[in-house]
């Protein structure tokens, strides 16, 4: 069975992130890109953990295809608020500890910053937001 759970550009859980949703431009040599997504699930009376041990949710920027020229996981961090964005790690997954409990008013909210760097324009088609794996369960 498939976990409802899934990212959103959303607070409302009503605009799901696939990888033609979200399109990141970067100026070269302008700012880093800043865009606050939500990890949730629109079903009712479920929660989700982390599959081991009942542990945290792990979400990860993933590179499908690492031989390919666009961007890197390295060229985003993540963090729970804009602010810790400023001293968040490149590439380093985010750690979302005491589950989710499913419904638009218990995603959990959370920043991706794109710092891709580059000399001349890229387009990666092929990275990707996964998580660990996540056990589904009645609330």
């Amino acid at each position: 069975m498939a976990v409802s759970l899934g990212f959103y550009l959303d607070a409302n859980l009503t605009q799901p992130l696939t990888s033609s949703t979200l399109t990141l431009d970067r100026l070269i040599g302008g700012p880093p890109v800043d865009v606050q997504l939500f990890l949730g699930s629109t079903l009712t009376g479920r929660a989700f953990v982390g599959a081991v041990n009942d542990g945290p949710i792990v979400i990860s920027v993933v590179d499908s295809v690492p031989t390919n020229d666009g961007f890197v996981p390295a060229d985003f961090s993540m963090a729970l608020t804009q602010v810790d964005l400023d001293t968040a790690t490149a590439g380093a997954p985010l750690t979302i500890n005491g589950g989710i409990t499913s419904g638009a008013a218990n995603a959990k909210a959370f920043w991706l910053r794109f710092l891709g760097t580059s000399t001349s324009p890229k387009t990666s088609t092929d990275l990707n937001l996964t998580t660990n794996e996540v056990k589904e369960i009645a609330a």
